[in-house]
């Protein structure tokens, strides 16, 4: 049998190695990889030639997908920096969905924001790399293959660049997501040096989330209700053994105001998962929604 009939017959089990790991990755592979699941240096230039691998920096590509799956251009990031790295910044805010300012937003959409604690740097001007003094295990926070700053980490990291309220309104959402908890935060803060921005979280940390009662967050909900011109609700009814917040009964939505303290709470999030998964199977469309959410995104909740 001939080199190119051989070739021909490990073509298949080939394509599925580069199919299977470029799916763990957000298909993105290196050239290393490609090597390694069995392509030679020739047909990775092929493939390169006819669009199946598309460059996204030095030996890195974007395998067989015209369209980037979603943390693409970060693992591709990661992976031309080498390793002991991980995304950070505002980057690693917009992957862990905690809410960040426009500015900041901008920023992760214009750079991928890596930290190492090597004396690695880069020419490349979509990618900032922030040089740390130590960046341990538990700060890391792994999705699936892409290596992130731990919300908490994360957090710490943008304070500086944060006001008070901002904080706030991530912390909050941090806890309600169940990223991390407030001895993470506490332990994040004792670890990091005591520079203006981990004072002022610090200090965010201490003043605790603003009192406010179950009527006045109702009543901030359907303040913004009424602005929408959408119809008012019923509230504090019971569904399907459970009481809810706010009903709309016709269309099948319920709502439920949360404070990230209750989310802190072993017994409240099985409760809460219990109730989400008997409303969904009776046909209801449960939402959630933080007091951050109620004051600073009102938009999003009507959206």
């Amino acid at each position: 049998m001939g080199r190119e009939a051989r070739s021909s017959s490990k073509a298949p089990a080939v394509e599925a190695r580069i199919r299977t790991r470029a799916g763990r990755s957000r298909g993105i592979l290196t050239h290393r990889e490609l090597v390694e699941s069995g392509l030679s240096g020739r047909q990775v230039y092929l493939w390169r030639k006819r669009g199946r691998l598309l460059p996204r920096g030095r030996g890195v590509y974007l395998v067989d997908s015209p369209v980037e799956p979603p943390g693409a251009r970060e693992m591709a990031a990661v992976k031309a920096a080498g390793s002991r790295v991980a995304v950070s910044h505002p980057s690693a805010a917009t992957l862990l969905g905690l809410p960040i300012d426009r500015s900041l937003a901008d920023e992760a959409a214009a750079r991928v924001h890596l930290s190492t604690t090597t004396n690695r740097t880069t020419t490349r001007r979509d990618l900032r790399i922030h040089r740390v003094a130590s960046l341990t295990n538990v700060e890391v926070k792994w999705l699936g293959e892409l290596p992130v700053t731990a919300a908490a980490r994360t957090i710490a990291d943008l304070a500086p660049l944060c006001t008070p309220r901002h904080l706030e309104r991530m912390i909050s959402e941090a806890l309600a997501l169940r990223l991390t908890t407030r001895a993470m935060l506490e332990a994040q803060v004792a670890r990091s040096s005591a520079c203006n921005g981990i004072l002022k979280l610090r200090a965010v940390m201490a003043a605790g989330e603003p009192h406010v009662t179950e009527s006045e967050a109702e009543e901030l909900l359907l303040d913004i209700v009424h602005g929408a011109g959408l119809p008012r609700p019923e509230t504090n009814v019971h569904v399907e053994g459970f009481r809810i917040d706010v009903l709309w009964r016709r269309e099948r939505v319920v709502v439920e105001i949360n404070g990230y303290a209750a989310h802190s709470r072993l017994e409240t999030f099985k409760r809460d998962h219990r109730k989400r998964r008997t409303l969904q199977l009776a046909g209801y469309v449960p939402l959630e929604f933080t007091y951050w959410e109620l004051t600073g995104e009102r938009a999003r909740c009507t959206a």
